[in-house]
């Protein structure tokens, strides 16, 4: 596959992510712990972000984009999300599955409003969720909070007629908002790739400062 289709294929399955939304049907329900069946056999290499001060593994097979191919795709990303917009996604890592085009992104994210006040880390979530499902037709989107370790993670499944999205949103521990993004065409989304998501979400962790 030439570069300039990988560059417009993650640009096609990001964007899908942040605007291809449905409706919420989450449920008012008490916090929980979460507990993930982690087959590490079912993942690759560990990665570590010291900037955000975490550290997850992606499903195996599902390759760290190089850092060239990074640079090069990082300006299409960014000019594919209106500077302009109330929400910034910035990518930090891209994750690919060669064999079915699925991604990894783990994202920073930036509220650029004033009309909303998120004082306190889940305030902002919940000002980042009033912006993503007021700006956007919604249809397909179940939506749960949990408890993972010390994370609180707000969790949306997201299925279109092209990809099945698990989005995470939660803070690290210096209240910076994170983004992660599993997103997988339909035809790739089986059993084996959900165990490997799992795996990779209970593999998600912060390190100690």
């Amino acid at each position: 596959m030439k570069k300039a289709t990988v560059y417009l294929l993650i640009i096609t399955l990001y964007c899908s992510a942040m605007y291809s939304c449905g409706k919420l049907e989450s449920r008012s329900r008490a916090l929980e712990e979460m507990h993930f069946a982690v087959d590490t056999a079912k993942l690759g290499l560990v990665i570590v972000s010291n900037q955000y001060h975490l550290r997850f593994a992606p499903p195996k097979n599902w390759e760290q984009i190089d850092s060239t191919l990074f640079g090069r795709l990082l300006p299409q990303l960014r000019s594919a999300i209106s500077q302009d917009s109330t929400i910034i996604t910035k990518p930090v890592f891209i994750c690919r599955d060669t064999a079915t085009n699925a991604l990894l992104i783990l994202s920073a994210v930036e509220l650029r409003t004033n009309d909303i006040p998120h004082q306190s880390p889940q305030s902002g979530i919940n000002a980042y969720k009033q912006l993503f499902f007021a700006k956007y037709d919604s249809t397909q989107i179940r939506g749960v909070e949990f408890l993972k370790d010390d994370i609180h993670i707000h969790q949306m499944l997201i299925r279109t007629r092209q990809f099945v999205i698990f989005k995470l949103l939660f803070f690290n521990n210096d209240n910076q908002l994170l983004q992660q993004d599993y997103i997988i065409p339909n035809d790739a989304y089986t059993t084996k790739t959900a165990q490997a998501v799992e795996s990779s979400i209970g593999s998600l962790n912060f390190i100690p400062q």
